[in-house]
């Protein structure tokens, strides 16, 4: 078989998977109709899956209907890599607008995990950090953002975690009402803004909330000599405040017109196999 032909036949079971997701059942008539096919060829789509574990068939009926290792496939699509497929083309165009690069950061373990970055799309960016670059917790603008905007509880089993870490970076946890002290005023102003003197880059962020629970930061990223701190204040946090809450909305409305979706496609096809 070559190439074309192979991604002919992935294409249409990548389609056949999502339909039936959307209706639940279908014959081979009803997949038939939908991507203009024989329904011979349609009945092999189907039995191909029904073959590798993603489809089975309905007892006693000409139908198929999906199987639970579909779920395995979205498994991993979380909160954050909803965040990220969202604020990505976002985020694109900001950097247009502004200039200065910007980054979405997760929580992963004791470090802050890069979502989303825009680095490669601007020359003022100083450092480039790719999806996957990961940084202390307590070492970072995103870290301490995290911190300050998470449930009391789960600051306190991160912050256990991080006073047990033996990287240096990590130390200042040990530094109780410090550290205490510096995420309290983060909460207060909305955002943390940290300025390494060691480094001619700083960043400022703020934080991703879904359903009410800080779930990633984002992140503005400049070099130091360009931008004072009042400017940052004043331009740059409610910018970063209003690209937050986009993001935000933009993940409950793709959730919703999913689930909207998934309802209306539910319904029962009208095209019938013939006994």
């Amino acid at each position: 078989m070559s190439g074309s032909q192979n991604l002919s036949s992935l294409k249409r079971g990548l389609r056949a998977l999502s339909l039936l997701n959307m209706r639940e059942t279908l014959t081979a008539t009803d997949l038939g109709a939908e991507l203009k096919l024989p329904r011979t060829t349609a009945r092999r789509v189907l039995d191909t899956l029904v073959e590798e574990g993603y489809a089975e068939k309905v007892a006693r009926e000409h139908k198929y209907r999906l199987t639970p290792m579909v779920s395995m496939l979205s498994s991993g699509f979380s909160d954050e890599s909803w965040i990220a497929h969202v604020a990505e083309p976002l985020l694109a165009q900001k950097t247009i607008d502004i200039g200065w690069p910007l980054v979405v950061a997760t929580p992963n373990s004791d470090q802050m995990m890069v979502r989303v970055s825009t680095d490669r799309l601007t020359p003022l960016a100083l450092d480039h950090f790719s999806v996957g670059f990961k940084t202390p917790m307590l070492h970072g603008t995103s870290g301490h953002v995290m911190l300050a905007f998470m449930s009391q509880q789960h600051r306190e089993l991160t912050l256990q975690v991080l006073r047990n870490s033996p990287d240096p970076k990590q130390a200042l946890a040990r530094e109780d009402a410090r550290i205490r002290s510096m995420l309290k005023v983060v909460r207060t102003q909305g955002y943390a803004h940290i300025i390494y003197k060691e480094y001619p880059e700083a960043s400022v962020g703020v934080p991703i909330f879904l359903n009410g629970v800080a779930r990633a930061c984002l992140l503005m990223g400049y070099v130091k000599a360009a931008i004072k701190p009042a400017q940052i204040v004043d331009k740059y946090v409610p910018l970063l405040k209003v690209l937050s809450a986009e993001i935000t909305a933009g993940v409950a409305d793709m959730r919703l017109r999913r689930r909207a979706g998934q309802r209306l496609s539910a319904r029962p096809a009208r095209v019938h196999e013939p006994h």
